[in-house]
This record gives C-alpha cells, structure tokens and sequence, in this order.
C-alpha cells in the first residue's frame, strides 16, 4: 500500500501546528512505502519523527520521475529548521533509486540556517545493485561551493548511532559540504560497498568540508570507501578519534585525510587545529595523510595538525604521509605546517611507516614502526624537501628493509635527532650525499641506538654547517658503526660494538673526542 499521502498530511498537520512528533511504528513488520518525488522540502521545525515501538519500517520507492532530484530522499529540510529529530527509523531505498548532484540524500538540506539537528539511530539501507550504477547519499548537508553568494551557515548538528549501508557508486555515507559550527558524528557504522572498482567507487564513509568547525567525529565504525573514508577538506578545530577505519585501497587516498582542496569550500581558509587520535585503521593505502590537494599559488597548506595514539596496520603505501605535492614540482606559496606524529604504532609490510614530503616544523616522537621497507622518510627530492625545525625523538623501528631514519632532502632545516632506537635494515640513520647544499643548518644527533644494520649504522653526510653528533650507539652493523662527514662537527663520545669496518669521523674543522670502536 502506498503511504505517501498519509505521510505528507501527517508531515502537513505537525507543519502547521508548529510541531509534534509523528510515530512511524508499523504493525506485524511491515513498511511503509513513501514514493520519494513527493518528499518536498518542507520546515521541520520543532517536529520529531520516530518509531516508538520499534517495528516496520519505510520502503522508499524507485519512481519514473523525470530528474533524479527527488530519488531516494525521505526527509529533505527547508532553510531556518529548527530542534528537528528524526530517529529510530528503518530505512530501506529501492535498488533503482539514484542522485546524480551532490545535494540529495536519503535524509537531506540543500538550504542554510539549520540548528539544533538530530538523526539518531536510524538504519538507512539501499537494495543491493552493482558497484557500476549510481546510488544514493545517506545524511547529506550540502551547500554549492562554488556559489560564494551563499553564506548562510549550520549549527548544533548531531548524527549518531546509525547504521548506513549503501551500494552504487559516486555516493556519501555521511556529507557536511555546509559551513556548520559544532557538530557530533559519533558511533555512527558506515559501510559503502563501492570501493574496490577504481572505475566505479563511492566518495567518502564521512565528510566534514565547508569550512566546517568545531565538529566531533568519534566511535564510528567505517568501512570502504572509494575515497578516504573519513576527509576533512577544509575544516578546523576537528577532533577524529576512536573511530575504526577499513579498506581504502585507491591509490591516492587514506583512512584518514586532511586536506585543502578549493572545491570542497570557501578560499579563505584552510584545515587547521585538528587532532587525530587514538584510531585503529586497516588495509588503507595511506593510513592518514595531510595534504594541499591540487596545489598551486593560491592554494592554502593544512596547519596545526595532531596525529597521536593511532593503530595503523597493513597499508599499502605508507603508514602517515604528510604532503603537498606527491608528484612533479611544487608550488610553496604556503607549506604544510607544524604537524605533530607522536605515540602511533604502525605496522606494514610495504612503503614507508612515516613519510613526510614537504613540510616544516614538524615533529615526530615516540612511534612505533615495525615492518615497512622504509622507516622514516623525511623530504624526497631536489624540489619536494622539508625545511625549518624538525624534532625526530623517542622513536623505535624494526623489521625494517631499508633505513630506520632517512632524511632524504631538506632546505635550512634545525634538525634533532635524539633518543631513538633503529633496529635491522641496511642503516639505521642515512643522510647521504645527495642532499641539497645548506639543507641542513644544524644537526643534533644525541643519544641514540642503532642494531643490526647491514651495512651502517650511522652515514651521515649532509651539506651542514655545524652538527653534534654525542653519544649514539651502534652494534653489530654489516660494516661501520659510524661514517660521518660534516663541517664543524663535534663527535663525542658515541660507541661502535662488533662492526667489523672502522668508524670515520671526518670534515672540515671537525672536533673527534671520547669515541669508542670495540
């Protein structure tokens, strides 16, 4: 039976009396059927639609419309609405249902002026249909990014505890693409089952774009996802923690992504003080990255960024990659700035556990990086390269192919390197020859322990004006515990046991005392 008048005199009635609550309990299991072309936008204002008791559902109906504005969409929310709640529902879209723009979900506001928004514990569903047909947003909050005539903004929205599983491709999980300030997407469970056909993918588990701010994405669980399965582009003041995040395998996409892109908001502004923590994250090719998505002259670089706490297993690529640019040359009218990576544990078989391209002042300290061919990458070539101040400090890496530490290309950078421990791999610390001139302006390598390397376990020979290297130990490497050659260095006290090679400190107006080759 079709339910659709029922609904929208039920939805007309609580619209006139500025409110109420309208129970979608169904008797013996049933559903209703709600053709979506009548789903007109409407103010929900003060209304709540829910199922008290908990049995049927909402069938919502394929129909022969002539655009694909209305398929799919249950609840569609006028501008200015108001304290609305929609909650508790089981929601099941037909197999033919589909959007084809970016502004219709299965509930929905194209319009601004939203406040006190609730969509609790709904299952919104689709019929199974094949990765190669287009399927239907769940949550979507869209504004037109590039419409800079609307400015009208969101607040105080909450999604939580829903299930969401949808078939098709080009679709959303959860979409904020409206400027919204203070929201919680929380305990949500998203899996979208277009994401292993790189011809026909869905977008993200989760967005938060627009300048959004002030948002609480935590404990959902996240599966697949053409695109990275939680991205910030661009949003500020974000907290992304606890969630459980899977199968992102597309090539230039991750688990967890922050990111400037312009299309994704207004130009003003870029992603900045967010915290990334205490995530698991699985099978993703990167595990987070932070990036200046289509850099150019006048794209913003992502600031103040937290990274800590997170399990990051099976990557494909690497494990944290920060960069601007992953190819050709870059263009640094603004850098990626101020990144932290502290207290992760990554685990992988392939790529880099920590890589960071183009940044500067960064940290990283006390990770855990087991596995990867390569340990900790900082810089890439003569144009992508790290510069400013630079702390790697307390970290540990095993079952390494390659390097534990490599600093492959940097521009003045103030680099510390102290109390980290590098175990197996060709070196445990490589700064070769072919940095760039002046790449280094000061080096402090302090404290640290290296283990069977196969070949070193200390090369150090950077273009650097002053350097103390103090302290350090190397044990049982393939040939010397330490080949170091920098201008004006100080070489203190570092130990070398059981390398077969003797150790060399050399260059210009260097100082060697208290070193010791056992």
């Amino acid at each position: 039976v079709d339910s659709t008048s029922a609904w929208n005199t039920a939805l007309d009635a609580l619209e006139t009396a500025g409110g109420g609550t309208l129970d979608m309990s169904c008797a013996d299991g049933l559903r209703f059927n709600i053709t979506p072309e009548t789903a007109t936008e409407r103010n929900y204002t003060n209304i709540t639609i829910t199922n008290i008791a908990g049995t049927g559902g909402v069938f919502v109906k394929d129909t022969t419309a002539t655009t694909s504005q209305g398929r799919g969409v249950l609840v569609k929310m006028d501008a200015d609405t108001t304290n609305f709640e929609i909650s508790k529902l089981d929601i099941l879209v037909s197999s033919g249902a589909f959007r084809s723009n970016f502004e219709t979900g299965v509930i929905c506001s194209v319009d601004g002026g939203l406040d006190n928004i609730r969509i609790l514990n709904n299952t919104i569903k689709n019929e199974s249909k094949l990765d190669t047909v287009l399927g239907v947003d769940g949550i979507t909050i869209f504004r037109d990014t590039s419409n800079d005539a609307d400015v009208a903004t969101n607040s105080n929205i909450t999604i939580e505890g829903n299930i969401i599983e949808l078939y098709g491709n080009s679709i959303y999980g959860i979409q904020l693409t409206r400027e919204t300030d203070v929201g919680y997407i929380n305990k949500n469970n998203i899996t979208l089952h277009a994401w292993d056909n790189f011809s026909a993918q869905a977008f993200n588990c989760i967005a938060v774009y627009d300048n959004s701010s002030n948002i609480r994405v935590t404990n959902n669980t996240v599966f697949g996802g053409g695109h990275s399965a939680i991205a910030l582009s661009p949003s500020y003041n974000i907290l992304v923690s606890g969630n459980q995040v899977s199968n992102v395998i597309n090539p230039v996409e991750a688990g967890i992504e922050v990111e400037y892109k312009l299309s994704h908001g207004r130009a003003t502004d870029t992603s900045h003080d967010i915290i990334i923590r205490d995530n698991f994250i699985n099978n993703c090719n990167y595990g987070v990255w932070v990036t200046e998505r289509d850099e150019d002259a006048t794209t913003l670089a992502p600031y103040r960024v937290l990274i800590q706490g997170n399990n990051i297993s099976n990557t494909l690529t690497t494990g944290i990659i920060v960069a601007s640019e992953i190819a050709s040359s870059p263009d640094f009218t603004s850098r990626i700035q101020d990144v932290n990576i502290d207290n992760n544990i990554l685990n992988g078989t392939a790529g880099s556990g920590i890589r960071i391209y183009d940044a500067k002042d960064c940290s990283v300290t006390n990770n855990r990086v087991l596995g990867f061919v390569e340990g900790i990458v900082l810089g890439r070539d003569a144009s992508i390269k790290i510069t400013g101040d630079f702390i790697i400090d307390g970290n540990y890496t095993r079952d390494i192919t390659n390097r534990g530490l490599w600093v492959e290309s940097g521009e003045d950078v103030n680099m510390t390197v102290i109390g980290n421990k590098f175990y197996d791999g060709t070196y445990g610390v490589f700064m070769g020859v072919n940095i760039d001139p002046n790449s280094i302006s000061t080096l402090q390598m302090i404290g640290n322990f290296v283990k069977d390397a196969s070949v070193d376990g200390f090369y150090l020979r950077p273009s650097t004006d002053a350097g103390v290297i103090l302290g350090n130990t190397a044990l049982n490497c393939g040939a010397q515990g330490y080949d170091i050659a920098l201008s004006n260095g100080l070489y203190t006290n570092n130990v070398s046991i059981g390398c077969p090679t003797a150790d060399s400190f050399s260059g210009a107006g260097n100082v060697a005392t208290g070193n010791k080759d056992l």
